[in-house]
């Protein structure tokens, strides 16, 4: 328990930090504008410790309410696809079904495997002297955390539209678990390698070649209500149960986290760089 206390302290203090590095930067820019710069000298607003702290907060709730605006989208481009593939091919495709195969199967590979840190969190660690594996690790964790939350209400939505809102929520939500571990795992595994940035490259390519044959045959054979059968059941939740739950554990306990850590922290700061 105080383990999650702590992850959870941990990442409200990052928050924190970046909403307070934008409130800064927000008054340094006020006090750049001549006349408003005269008017109300950056000096006096500096010492306004409130103001800054209004900013901070209003920073960090805006910037939630927009991760959870931008959590909706993949679902839109979906059905929005799915629509533009359903008038070329003239056979039916779920938006649901689409966004299970483009954004939690294919996606949560591309965004994992490559998974990075931005200034700021390098920055965070640096200054308050944060172990960068615990940093690293509870950044992951959260980072599905979160996404799961944020895309709740957007699975609901849709569920609704599917006439199977209990149902779209589990699939989406443990398609989301398990994949996201599942490449968390293959991505520790693929960056510790001696040959990671080709490993990646390759990894990637052969999995993006496997779905696209997979809906390349199954249109080619007028199948493709196969994979709305395959998805819309209880025994796929139960299996992506089964499968988020053994690559969690996996991840909890891959070797040499500490050297994926490191490494991560490198790459990231040679990309900003």
């Amino acid at each position: 328990m105080n383990k999650v206390k702590g992850m959870f302290y941990l990442d409200w203090k990052l928050e924190n930090y970046k909403a307070s590095i934008f409130a800064n930067g927000l008054i340094y820019f006020l006090g750049r504008i001549p006349i408003l710069g005269k008017m109300i000298p950056t000096t006096m607003l500096y010492r306004e410790y409130g103001l800054k702290k209004a900013i901070t907060v209003i920073k960090m709730i805006l910037h939630q309410l927009m991760k959870l605006a931008l959590a909706s989208l993949p679902l839109v481009m979906s059905y929005f696809l799915a629509n533009i593939y359903q008038s070329i091919f003239k056979t039916e495709l779920s938006g649901f079904v689409t966004w299970v195969l483009l954004f939690p199967m294919f996606g949560s590979f591309i965004g994992f495997i490559y998974y990075g840190l931005d200034n700021k969190d390098l920055q965070f660690v640096t200054n308050f002297r944060i172990s960068k594996t615990l940093f690293l690790k509870n950044n992951l964790l959260l980072t599905v955390l979160k996404d799961l939350i944020f895309i709740l209400i957007p699975l609901i939505v849709v569920g609704f539209i599917e006439k199977k809102v209990l149902l779209v929520v589990l699939i989406g939500l443990t398609a989301k678990f398990a994949f996201a571990f599942m490449s968390l795992f293959i991505g520790v595994k693929l960056t510790l390698h001696s040959k990671r940035v080709m490993m990646k490259l390759l990894f990637n390519t052969l999995h993006f070649v496997l779905l696209m044959s997979l809906v390349v045959g199954l249109t080619l054979a007028n199948q493709m209500a196969v994979l709305s059968t395959l998805f819309f059941n209880y025994g796929f939740v139960i299996f992506l149960i089964a499968l988020g739950g053994v690559f969690f554990y996996l991840f909890l306990n891959v070797a040499n986290f500490d050297d994926y850590a490191q490494q991560v922290l490198v790459s990231s700061q040679k990309t900003i760089d």
